[in-house]
């Protein structure tokens, strides 16, 4: 009999595998072997919330890019004090320049 533990990954890895496919992106690996954490598809590092929140939601392909390449690009401004915006927020229209 499979463990709690077991099943729950089995029910991540089905939620990754859609999102490698919609995105085609590709999991290279699960920060602390934890598929609830921090995931790696090559250069970007995505949290296992935003992975279902995209698949639950149907967030297109470039919302999600823009999304996460805003983050970053706004992470690395010298004078940035505010460098994450949820994906949610995001969704709903929140944009670094309204933090201002």
């Amino acid at each position: 009999m499979k463990t709690l533990k077991e099943k729950a990954d089995k029910l991540a890895i089905k939620y990754i595998k859609e999102f490698e496919k919609k995105y085609e992106l590709y999991l290279e690996f699960a920060v602390a072997d934890d598929y609830f954490n921090v995931l790696n598809f090559g250069d970007f590092f995505v949290n296992f919330s935003d992975v279902k929140y995209c698949i639950d939601n149907n967030v297109s392909s470039e919302l999600f890019f823009n999304w996460y390449d805003d983050n970053l690009e706004n992470a690395l401004k010298k004078e940035s004090t505010q460098t994450y915006i949820n994906l949610p927020s995001y969704i709903m229209g929140l944009r670094h320049k309204d933090l201002k």
